[in-house]
């Protein structure tokens, strides 16, 4: 799809709906991953989740993100949040530097900085399950065999939020 197709696209998926969700396929190095296009635009990081279907993605992400767009709901930046699926979930800031100089959220740093009126940096939040214990990927005990359907997710930064 050419570069203007792709951010007419987005552009109409956002008027419509309030977001854009591009899922990206594994490329065996790395799990597949889906992001939001739209939280931006009404002040909140877009979200980004790893390791699951595209159809289980795509439910959580429209879900959460019509909460955020059409109710104003702020998500509680890495603090346990509400289950899902019978997992806690925290939401992690995504280091400013990652989203600008990797494709975690590429589409819509092009779209904010191509079609639209100056917004300010893109913010991401990425999407954390625990595994069936309670634990997170950065608590010890968390248990990478977990065949949850969230799958493998890579721990975009470093921070460890323990304490919360």
């Amino acid at each position: 799809m050419a570069h203007g197709q792709r951010l007419f696209r987005i552009d109409a998926a956002i008027e419509r709906g309030g977001l854009f969700i591009p899922y990206v396929l594994s490329d065996g190095r790395s799990a597949p991953w889906a992001y939001t296009i739209g939280l931006t635009e009404v002040g909140h990081p877009e979200l980004v989740l790893y390791g699951a279907d595209e159809e289980s993605t795509a439910r959580f992400l429209n879900w959460i993100g019509h909460r955020i767009v059409h109710h104003g709901e702020r998500l509680p930046v890495g603090r346990q949040a509400r289950e899902l699926a019978g997992a806690p979930i925290r939401y992690l800031p995504v280091p400013a530097e990652v989203v600008r100089r990797t494709d975690v959220v590429l589409w819509a740093v092009d779209y904010y900085g191509s079609l639209r009126r100056s917004t300010g940096p893109v913010e991401a939040l990425q999407c954390m399950w625990a595994d069936r214990h309670g634990l997170f990927p950065w608590q010890a005990g968390f248990d990478e065999s977990d065949g949850s359907k969230w799958g493998a997710m890579p721990l975009l930064d470093e921070v460890r939020l323990d304490a919360a």
